[in-house]
């Protein structure tokens, strides 16, 4: 029965739609799917569902332009069952002559495989079953309405509408009703690795409830165990869907978890959310950090550090044009920490350099160049090498890097007489010196390239810091 689509211009572009089918209730049908499944209209209606139906043949091409799109499988995947729950899709194929083979695209009345990457109902009518296409007026296709829970049609909304996710959705929230009280649903939801202690979800949360939400309680499981929980504010108006941002704390260091977050709204039901939460990667006391400028790193204001858990800065430096920094990175106590690299003026990254961060166990913390604006890695720090933690100390060595001349300002932990040792990359002693003040100035006749100064205080506090010659 196939059937000329003149009309379609019409409906494409002007939302054509008869006023009569507006008008009257949207007849009830029940018919089984291509799974056996009976898809009753009238349950999902009085469920409080809205409901979009997609009449199409396998043959028609605007039907498949519009399927390639893959809006509706997108809607669906958000808003139907396994997303928000708040409608309903499927597929009614209205050509009592096509068979499986050409939903599948491999028979000779197809324009390609309608079931492929479609997880919402598909119907293929019988001759016994076209009544149910033309009590709804359907006369070219495709024709997509929206049904709504009091069982009016909402229109065909292919053309009237743009063909966009939000868009779909934005016409399933005009026609539900919400209910009674809190109603707090959520989906998509994403959790960040690699972490370091904690990390972030992300999601989209729903209030079907007639009720506002202003806060919510976020409690954090690992293996059964509750690790953290706290109250968080979260404004989500009746009928309303807000991208949200939830903490994830109190992770055990240095282990993978399979975590379960719980997201309860004030006065309603909670929403349980299970994801997967990887850990940064480990080192030693400290990270190496190789970067190449481009012609612009000093214009666009590029620069990097490496910070800690509690603010405390252990490298950082501004990016000049073309300059190569190879430097290792120490830092003083077991930990995370995090290497941080911006862009803020222009937000191109080091378009024509690199930026390169591994570990003491040579394991990639970051790896790039255009990195946009911004980009940052965690690490956690296992060890402080043979020194304890307590003993370590940030002393400042600087210009760095130099030609060789240093100035040393000792941190106040440290006492007088200090001793400095300068080490090579193999771990040679090629210089050594005692401190007697505070801020003294050493000159290294050696080669270019990257060396580690270790100075200790007579009371063992202990200053580690790499330090660059260029030529």
């Amino acid at each position: 029965m196939k059937r000329i689509v003149q009309s379609f211009l019409l409906l494409a572009f002007f939302g054509v739609f008869t006023s009569s089918a507006n008008a009257q209730d949207a007849p009830d049908f029940t018919l089984t799917d291509l799974d056996g499944n009976e898809q009753h209209l009238y349950t999902y209606l009085d469920d409080g569902k809205a409901v979009i139906i997609d009449f199409f043949t396998t043959w028609c091409g605007p039907c498949w332009t519009l399927h390639q799109t893959h809006v509706l499988e997108d809607t669906y995947q958000q808003f139907g069952p396994n997303g928000a729950d708040i409608l309903m899709a499927m597929a009614i194929e209205c050509d009592d002559g096509t068979t499986l083979a050409d939903l599948m695209g491999t028979g000779g009345n197809t324009t390609g495989n309608w079931l492929d990457g479609s997880s919402y109902p598909y119907v293929d009518l019988t001759t016994d079953e076209l009544s149910v296409p033309t009590s709804y007026g359907v006369s070219a296709y495709p024709t997509i309405m929206m049904i709504r829970p009091d069982k009016t049609i909402r229109g065909n909304l292919y053309g009237s509408v743009p063909s966009t996710v939000d868009s779909w959705s934005s016409e399933a929230l005009n026609v539900i009703e919400p209910t009674a009280g809190v109603d707090m649903t959520g989906f998509n939801a994403e959790f960040r690795s690699p972490a370091c202690g904690s990390s972030m979800a992300t999601m989209s949360l729903m209030n079907k409830g007639d009720q506002a939400i202003e806060k919510v309680n976020v409690v954090v499981m690992v293996d059964g165990s509750e690790v953290s929980n706290s109250d968080m504010d979260l404004s989500i108006g009746s009928l309303e869907i807000v991208d949200a941002e939830i903490p994830i704390d109190g992770l055990p260091l240095g282990q993978d978890s399979d975590v379960e977050l719980i997201v309860t709204p004030e006065g309603g039901e909670a929403a349980t959310f299970n994801g997967f939460v990887a850990q940064a990667a480990s080192t030693d006391n400290y990270v190496t950090v190789k970067i190449t400028g481009d012609g612009t790193a000093q214009l666009d204001g590029t620069n990097w550090e490496v910070v800690g858990s509690n603010g405390t800065v252990y490298g950082s430096g501004d990016i000049m044009n073309n300059e190569v920094i190879d430097v290792k990175v120490y830092v003083d106590e077991v930990g995370c920490y995090e290497f941080k690299i911006a862009d803020p003026f222009f937000g191109d990254g080091l378009s024509g350099g690199s930026v390169y961060v591994e570990t003491s166990n040579g394991d990639v913390l970051m790896d790039a160049s255009n990195f946009g604006a911004s980009a940052s890695a965690d690490f956690y720090a296992s060890t402080v090498s043979s020194v304890d933690a307590e003993d370590i100390v940030l002393s400042s060595v600087y210009p760095n890097p130099s030609a060789g001349q240093f100035t040393v300002t000792l941190s106040d932990d440290i006492q007088l007489p200090a001793t400095l040792k300068i080490n090579n990359q193999l771990g040679q002693l090629v210089h050594t010196q005692v401190i007697s003040q505070m801020v003294e100035t050493i000159d290294l006749d050696v080669k270019s390239g990257t060396y580690v100064s270790f100075i200790e205080g007579k009371n063992g506090k202990v200053s580690v810091e790499n330090l660059v010659i260029q030529d």
